[in-house]
C-alpha cells in the first residue's frame, strides 16, 4: 500500500494548537506522536506498523469526495490515545483495531454507517477507559479481550457494545466496569450488551459485567451462550426503562446474576431467562422493580433455581411459561399476580408474598 500525502500546517493566532491538514489516505509506518493539536485529513487513517499516539489531540476525518473514511491499525502496529477526539465531519468514520489499542478519556463519535459496527475490534487487546462513544449503527463489535471501564456509550441504533467470541482459541477476557449505557435516539431501541459465546471446554472465554447503568433500550442485557462457551459474572449493574432488563437466551451454570437491579417499563420485562439443557445459571440476591412481567421463566430444560430474588412494582411476579422453577427466600408483590404457572411446576420455599 502506497500513498502520496500532502501535509500542510496552519497556526493559531489565539495561542491555541496548530491545524495540519493531510491532503489524502495518510500510512503511519514509524513511531508517531500526535500533540496538542488538530489534525483534519482528506482520507483514510493507516497506522501499518510501530505505534501512532494522540496527546491532547483531535483527529478529524474530513472526506470531501464522499465515501466513508477509516482509522485503520494493523496487527503490527498499535494505538493509543490521551484526552483526545476523534471524529467525522460528514457521514461517519469507522474504526477497524487488529492491534492492541488504549483509549484513555477519549471521545469518539460520528461512528455512523447502517449496518456496521464504527468500531470493529478484530485482534489485539483493547481498552477504552473513561471514554465516550456515540452515534453510531453498532458502537463497538469485538472479536477478543476487550476492558471497558468506566465509559459512555450512547445513542445508537443496533447495540452500544457487542461481544461475539466464536471458538477462539483461547477464550477471550472481557470485563465491563462502571459504564453507562444509554439510548435517546428512539423509545426503548437497541441492545445496550450483547454477548454472544459458544466454544468448546478448552475455549471459555471469562467475562465480567460489574457496576453498569443501561436505560432507554429495547435489552439493557441480551446473553446468548449456546452450549456453554464463557464463564460470566454479572454483578451489581442496574438497568432502568427497558422493554427487557436482561434477557438470557440458553445460559447455562458457568453464569452468576448477583447483587443487580432490574427495571422495564410498564409493558416490559424485568428478567427473562430461557434456560439451557446442560444446566441453570446461578441467581441470586437480585431485584426487579416495574413492568409487566418481573421475572419471566421459560423453557422445558430444568429446574431452574432462584435465590433472595426481591420483586416489586409489576402485574406479575414470576411467570412461568413452562418447565420446573424452584424460588427461595424472596419477595414478591405485585397488582396482579404474584405468581402465574402455564404449564410447569412452581415450588416456593419461605417465600412473602400476598
Amino acid at each position: 500500500m502506497s500513498f502520496v500525502v500532502v501535509i500542510s500546517t496552519y497556526c493559531s493566532d489565539d495561542g491555541e494548537g496548530a491545524t495540519t491538514y493531510v491532503d489524502g489516505d495518510w500510512e503511519i509506518n514509524d513511531t508517531t506522536t500526535l500533540r496538542d493539536g488538530t489534525w483534519v485529513v482528506n482520507g483514510s487513517v493507516y497506522v501499518m506498523d510501530n505505534k501512532l499516539t494522540l496527546d491532547n489531540a483531535e483527529l478529524i476525518f474530513n472526506l470531501t469526495e464522499g465515501g466513508t473514511p477509516l482509522l485503520y491499525v494493523s496487527q503490527d502496529a498499535e494505538l493509543e490515545a490521551y484526552g483526545s477526539e476523534i471524529r467525522d465531519n460528514g457521514s461517519g468514520v469507522l474504526v477497524e483495531i487488529n492491534g492492541d489499542t488504549v483509549l484513555d478519556n477519549t471521545t469518539v463519535t460520528n461512528l455512523y454507517e447502517w449496518g456496521v459496527a464504527g468500531i470493529t475490534h478484530r485482534g489485539g487487546e483493547l481498552l477504552l477507559d473513561h471514554c465516550r462513544l456515540e452515534n453510531g449503527n453498532t458502537l463497538i463489535e469485538s472479536n477478543g479481550s476487550i476492558i471497558v471501564r468506566s465509559c459512555e456509550l450512547a445513542a445508537f441504533d443496533n447495540y452500544g457494545l457487542q461481544i461475539r467470541h466464536t471458538y477462539m482459541t483461547p477464550g477471550p477476557n472481557v470485563v465491563v466496569k462502571g459504564t453507562s449505557i444509554t439510548n435517546n435516539w428512539a423509545s426503548y431501541y437497541g441492545i445496550g450488551l450483547y454477548i454472544m459465546s459458544e466454544g468448546s471446554p478448552t475455549q471459555m472465554g471469562r467475562f465480567t459485567v460489574t457496576d453498569c447503568y443501561f436505560n432507554g433500550l429495547n435489552y439493557g442485557i441480551y446473553v446468548n451462550q449456546p452450549g456453554g462457551g464463557g464463564y460470566l459474572t454479572v454483578q451489581g449493574n442496574t438497568a432502568e426503562n427497558c422493554t427487557y432488563g436482561v434477557y438470557l437466551d440458553r445460559v447455562d451454570s458457568t453464569a452468576t446474576f448477583s447483587g443487580n437491579t432490574w427495571g422495564a417499563h410498564s409493558s416490559g420485562y424485568g428478567f427473562i431467562i430461557y434456560p439451557d439443557s446442560s444446566g441453570w445459571p446461578d441467581v441470586n440476591n437480585e431485584t426487579i422493580t416495574g413492568g409487566r412481567y418481573g421475572l419471566y421463566i421459560s423453557g422445558s430444560y430444568g429446574p431452574s433455581t432462584f435465590r433472595d430474588i426481591r420483586i416489586t412494582g409489576v402485574w406479575a411476579g414470576v411467570y412461568l411459561q413452562y418447565g420446573t422453577a424452584y424460588l427461595y427466600d424472596s419477595y414478591v408483590r405485585s397488582s396482579s399476580y404474584d405468581f402465574y404457572v402455564g404449564d410447569g411446576q412452581l415450588y416456593l420455599h419461605v417465600c412473602d408474598h400476598t
